[in-house]
């Protein structure tokens, strides 16, 4: 929440989805972890995974839905592990992150892809390695 537009958001926390990439080390979760919060513990290593995966390339299309070479989406095998783990953690926690409604219109999704040849020439594509330090925080 931000109440005023030229206010930092939450004193320089994370606002927005727990689940976000973009920034690479999650301090915020890493914080609430070591002050107790252990019921966070299993939704942090998903996402530590996830940031994980977001870089290996063999799981990753070669190149992007507007054409540009490079890392594109994840391939269609790695949407379904994504999927699965999901389910482990929702098991784990005891709490649905997805619907069975939003899971339909997922492998709808994946339907379309599987059919689309524009879809199948991304695939095609070796995925090249992205051109920064990945190690950097």
């Amino acid at each position: 929440m931000i109440r005023d537009s030229n206010d930092q958001p939450c004193a320089s926390a994370r606002f927005g989805c727990w689940i976000c990439t973009v920034v690479r080390r999650d301090r915020s979760t890493e914080s609430l972890l070591e002050a107790g919060y252990e019921q966070l513990k299993a939704y942090y290593d998903f996402r530590t995974w996830i940031s994980k995966i977001r870089n290996e390339f063999d799981l990753r299309c070669g190149k992007r839905r507007n054409g540009q070479i490079g890392p594109g989406p994840f391939k269609l095998e790695a949407r379904r592990l994504l999927l699965k783990r999901v389910r482990s953690l929702e098991r784990r926690v005891g709490r649905t992150l997805i619907t069975e409604a939003e899971e339909r219109y997922i492998k709808r999704l994946w339907d379309a892809d599987r059919n689309s040849k524009q879809y199948l020439e991304m695939e095609r594509h070796a995925a090249a390695p992205l051109q920064y330090d990945l190690k950097q925080d």
